[in-house]
This record gives C-alpha cells, structure tokens and sequence, in this order.
C-alpha cells in the first residue's frame, strides 16, 4: 500500500501521533535533566564530574561529624560502637620495640614523657585519638621537636582549625600525598589577673608533613614555615575514611538508622507510658453528685487498702480484692496489648541496619544477647575480626612511623652517642624531598608497634606455635624466631602489662637461648642425653656419699657399701674372702631402711633435677 492510498484522515491521525511522541521524549529528556537540581538520589548528570566530586559536594561533611559527635554522647547504640572498637582495637594497648639498644633508649625516653603519655602513650590517651579518629575520620598529630635535645613531644589540632579546601596541601599529581597543612586558629590562654581565657587575633601558620625535608633546601617552601626559636613543629595526618582529601566520620553510614532506631525506641516508651495511664475504666449513672461520690470511694480505697489504717506496718497495697458495685456502675479493663512481639521485630531490623552502618558490629554487641551463643560468648565473628585486625594494622603502621621519626629527629638533634648511629639525608626524587635514615656500621635502626591478639581463644593457639618453634631451636640448635619478638608475642598473649620493661629484663638477665653441647658424630638428641645422664650419675654419687658418712662403724658390710659409694677400692682387693665372711650375712636392721627412705625422700624432683641443668621435660622426651 503506497502513501498515496492512505486516506487522508489516516495521515492526519499518525501526524498527530508522532507530534505527541516528539512531545514526550522532550519532556522526558528535560524530566531528567531536571532530576539533580530535585536532589533526587540515585541519578548522576553524564560528564558533570567525577564521582567523588559529587559525593564530597552533596555531603555536609562538617554536618556529619558533629552529628556523630552528639549521637555518640546521647545514643547507647552509636556509644556502644565507638566503645567496641576502642576495645577490639587496643585491648591492653601498644608496645614499641627496637633492634638495637641504644634506639631502644631513645623510643623509651618518648615513650615514658609525661606529655607524650597524656596525649598519646597512655591507654586513656590512645582510646581517646581511637575515639577522636572515628567521630572525625582523621586525626592532626602535631610533633614538635626540640633542636635542642631532638626530643618529640606529640599534641592532637582540632580538625576545625584546617580550612575545607586548602587545609591541605598535597603534592602536585597526587592529591593522597599531603606536603603541607594550612592552620587558621585563634589563640587562647589563661589570665590570672582576670581569672578568665581570653583570646587574640586570629592567626594562619603552615606546617610541613612529618616526612617532608623540603624546609631548608633551597627551592624549597621553607619561607612559609616559620618556627620558633629551638622548636620544628610537623603534623601527620592520619585519614581513615577519606572525603576530597578530608576525614568522614565513620559513623556517617549509620547516623540516618541510628536516627530511626532511637526514635523508634523513644515512641515505643511513649505507648507504653500511655497504656500504663488508665488501665480500668468505670461507667457510673446519674449527675455528678454520684460521680464525685465514686471518685471519692476510689480514694478512701486507695488510701486503706495501700497504706493500711494507722498503727499497721503493711505498706504495699492489697491484693486480690473484691469490687462491689450496683447496676448504674460498670467497671472494664482497658485493653493493654502493646504490640510488643512485632514492635521487638522491627527494633531488631532497625539494630541490624545500624550496627552494619557504625562498622558491621553484629546485633549481640549491640544490646541483644538473645541472639548470641556460647560460640560468640567466646570468639568472633570473622568479618568483625578482620575489621578489627585491620583497625589494628592501621595502628600499629601510624605508631611505627611515629616512632620512626623520633627515631630520625634523635639521629639530628640528640646526644652525641645517638646521633653515631647513623646519618640524616634528603631525597630529592619524586618532586618532594622526604627524610631518609641511614645507619652506620652494622646498627640495625629498625623499630616496630604491636599489638595484642583480639579474641582469648588465639592464647592456645599462638601458646602451641610457640612451644612447636622453642623445640625446634632446641633440636636444630638454630634460631628461628628472634627471642625478644617471642617474648613479646607471649607477653602480648598473656595480657601482661609493660611489655617493654619485662623484655628488657629477660634480655638483661636469662634471655638468651641456651646452645646444647654437641660432639663429632653427635645429634642433638644424643647430646642432651649424654648431658641429662651424666648430671643424673653425678647427682646420684654425691647424694649416696653424703649418705655414707653418716655411718662410723668398721663393720664389714659398712665398709663395702662406703667403698661403693665412693672412688677408693674395698680392702684386699684381688684376695679370696674367708669363707666364715663369705657366709656371713649383716642382717639389714629398721634404722637402716628409715635410714633408705629418707634418702630417698630428700632426692629432689625431677623438674627440679631439669631445671638445675637447665633442661625441661620436653628436651627429655624429645631425647
């Protein structure tokens, strides 16, 4: 059919019908068009930016952290999680330890500051950063070093004192890489004469990144920079849930449900409140003469039967009463059903939702142990222990270069002995130049931060791989494991406190593994035979020579027992014994068997015997 056959009112029709088409996609594509300016979720404009643009413009983040802030201080569920991972994370808290000695002193020195200790050292001090880095999702670690004496002294900024967009300054090509850090604060100190804070103009100080060395090299920033006299003052920015280059409170995934998880909670008290109210309702006929009557009845009862007349001691109310009424008073229970079975349903959806938002915490560490069993009284989930096995990772990477640079600031500015340990460069490479260490001779400069097991059940299992590496160093004769990193993880997994301390005494003191005694043609296993049996012998000789003096008597038979017991041979020697000594037989009397068993008795103990020799069972046993 040809477009001249169809009809005319045909064609008038389908023209009509792609006008309205043409009509509708244009409304769509304007529909669309409009849906970001709506603020309508879930639709992204092609081409207008990246993805993280995006987010970081539409999320408030300074918002965010304050209302993580305030639900972390009003709400038990948001407090219960920050307060988890304070102590999933820390447990016991951080141990720091050097391979050489004399950097071990220097770690200490910073270690045991009274400063340090409160702002960073201390258990109380690394909950409250922990707490801090989770609300704000950063932290600015300020480090000031004495060029004086290169001591490190560690202080917290308030992330409100860097700007949004210029607060930090990052390498050119790498927005992750921070260089510098823009501080706009107002200063505040304390007037006695007042007895009020005051405070002065506000001031804008930059501060390079810990491990910048551009201050000082020429070409560098360092006119920006500008120090006090005998003071460097760093910052290390620890970002651990970043935004456009700034931190986001960990929180902010579950602020919306802890939001409705609290509300939910607050109406449900409110019902139950109202229901609490009136639990009776009373009809009663006639004016308000008998009303007033009835309400007046309802008070003596309330009175006598609660209370009692006077002189009786019955101070709750009776029970079990009987209600007597006529035919103008009618009185029903109120109906008191809360809902309370599917109102705890839905509480434990709402819990759910936000426990994965504040940091997938499962329902039981939130309030419910209804849900729990014997199986997480006592371990963890997996997903939670490697989150925390992370946070602790995380930890123990910022500790470890925080360590590190006080290591490198006592190599620039400490005493003479320290500063022999190595040396201090600067490497230019990488458009920044950066602090580099090197050590002299064979000093190993290395430092390490640790931290405790997360769950008790990892105490048996971190106690067999112990045990299994001591006896293969005592079999091999080899050491495996440096013994001041064993002694570390045992203590760790113990629980024991001041970790560092007790290493330095072991070190100090009996730390040192043993080397068996080995002979040509000898195993391992021979040797601590050959030593065990030849202690036993000595140990038996002289026990049973002590016992031989305690006899005088000339008999015969005392005489043969002292020349066994002892090295000089029997009298007549080689000689055939008359045959009347031959027969004759010393009857053996009560006093000398008593005399056996106390000997017998005052034989030390094995584990005594061992330990004397500085063996243990497990080295018999391997024997």
């Amino acid at each position: 059919m040809t477009t001249d056959a169809i009809p005319a009112g045909l064609k008038a029709r389908l023209a009509e019908l792609d006008h309205l088409e043409a009509q509708l996609d244009a409304q769509l594509d304007e529909a669309l068009r409009a849906l970001p300016q709506l603020q309508e979720p879930g639709w992204r404009e092609l081409g207008r930016g990246s993805n993280s643009e995006l987010i970081a413009s539409e999320i408030d983040r300074a918002t965010q952290n304050q209302l993580a802030r305030w639900y972390r201080h009003q709400d038990p569920t948001a407090s219960q999680a920050v307060m988890l991972h304070n102590a999933y994370t820390f447990a016991r808290g951080v141990s720091v330890k050097a391979k050489d000695e004399r950097v071990q002193g220097v770690l200490d020195a910073f270690w045991h500051d009274p400063r340090n200790r409160h702002s960073l050292t201390r258990a109380a001090a690394q909950w409250r950063l922990n707490t801090e880095r989770q609300l704000e999702g950063e932290l600015f670690l300020a480090l000031f070093v004495s060029t004086l004496t290169g001591r490190v002294t560690v202080r917290l900024f308030d992330p409100a004192e860097f700007p949004e967009h210029n607060g930090v300054v990052t390498l050119p090509g790498d927005p992750t890489f921070p260089v510098y850090f823009r501080r706009e604060y107002t200063p505040r100190w304390y007037d006695f004469e007042a007895g009020a804070y005051k405070t002065g103009e506000r001031r804008v100080a930059y501060y390079p990144d810990y491990r910048n060395a551009a201050v000082g090299v020429p070409g560098g920033h360092g006119k920006w920079v500008q120090w006090e006299r005998g003071t460097e003052v760093y910052v290390m920015h620890v970002c651990t849930n970043p935004l456009g280059g700034r931190g986001l409170t960990h929180l902010n995934p579950g602020i919306p449900w802890v939001k409705a998880l609290k509300g939910f909670a607050e109406d449900r008290v409110t019902l139950t409140a109202a229901l609490a109210t009136f639990a009776f309702k009373q009809k009663v006929r006639g004016n308000r003469v008998a009303l007033q009557k009835l309400i007046d009845q309802w008070g003596r009862y309330e009175t006598e039967k609660r209370y009692g007349p006077p002189g009786d001691s019955r101070e709750r109310r009776q029970a079990a009463n009987t209600l007597i009424e006529n035919e103008a008073s009618t009185l029903e229970q109120l109906k008191t059903d809360s809902g309370s079975s599917n109102a705890y349903l839905d509480m434990r959806m709402l819990r759910q939702m936000a426990g994965l938002g504040l940091g997938h915490i499962f329902e039981h560490y939130l309030g419910d142990p209804s849900t729990g069993n014997l199986a997480t009284a006592t371990a963890m989930e997996l997903p939670m222990l490697k989150l925390f096995e992370f946070e602790q990772q995380v930890w123990e990477d910022v500790i470890g270069d925080l360590v590190t640079f006080v290591v490198l600031q006592g190599l620039r500015f400490g005493p003479r002995e320290v500063r022999a340990l190595g040396r201090v460069a600067v490497d230019r490479a990488g458009g920044s130049p950066l602090w580099v260490v090197e050590p002299k001779g064979d000093v190993d400069l290395t430092v390490t931060a640790s931290l405790p097991p997360i769950v008790q059940s990892d105490v048996a299992v971190w106690a067999n791989a112990l045990s299994s590496i001591a006896q293969a160093e005592v079999m091999t004769g080899q050491q495996i494991v440096p013994p001041e990193q064993k002694a570390i993880t045992a203590l760790h997994v113990l629980g024991v406190d001041d970790v560092g301390t007790i290493v330095d005494d072991l070190k100090a003191n009996r730390f040192e593994i043993a080397a068996v005694p080995r002979t040509d043609g000898q195993t391992p296993e021979d040797a601590v035979e050959a030593r065990l049996v030849a202690a036993v012998r000595e140990r038996y000789r002289a026990r049973k020579a002590a016992l031989v003096q305690d006899y005088t008597s000339d008999s015969p038979g005392q005489q043969l027992r002292a020349a066994d017991a002892g090295d000089e041979p029997p009298r007549d020697v080689g000689k055939k014994p008359p045959k009347a000594d031959v027969e004759h037989v010393e009857p053996i009397t009560r006093e000398e068997v008593e005399d056996y068993f106390d000997w017998f008795a005052r034989m030390p103990a094995l584990e005594d015997l061992l330990d004397e020799m500085g063996l243990t069972l497990d080295d018999v046993d391997e024997s």
